[in-house]
């Protein structure tokens, strides 16, 4: 029987063709892969996150969580910008808070009938 191969000598396999190589895909400019890849990009830490909700609800444990999260965020080198909003934001409606208080809610008590001097 003869071989339907054309030049195969001895063997029966054919030879392999030369493929050429793919081009390397280039990176569009902007984008840096290697530092969301290598997770060596700053993060933003969680405690940064609930000290800056607690601010807003409750100003002084998020003043407190706030200010743990921006000395923990320092040390660590994480980004520090949402600790820093929280624990300004704490300080800010804890001022606001007294000055309501001090201010408006003693007319308030006045007209509703009760004493505002304890």
């Amino acid at each position: 029987m003869s071989n339907s191969f054309p030049n195969s000598g001895h063997s029966d396999v054919p030879q392999k063709p030369d493929f050429q190589e793919a081009p390397q895909q280039q990176t569009p400019v902007g984008y840096n892969t290697q530092a969301s890849v290598s997770g060596d990009a700053p993060r933003t830490p969680a405690l940064s996150i609930v000290g800056l909700v607690l601010s807003i609800f409750f100003p002084l444990i998020g003043l407190i969580v706030s200010g743990i999260a921006w000395k923990k965020a320092k040390e660590d080198g994480d980004k520090t910008t949402v600790a820093m909003i929280g624990t300004i934001l704490g300080v800010v409606l804890l001022i606001v808070n007294f000055i309501v208080s001090v201010t408006i809610l003693p007319g308030l008590m006045e007209q509703a009938g009760m004493p505002s001097q304890l």
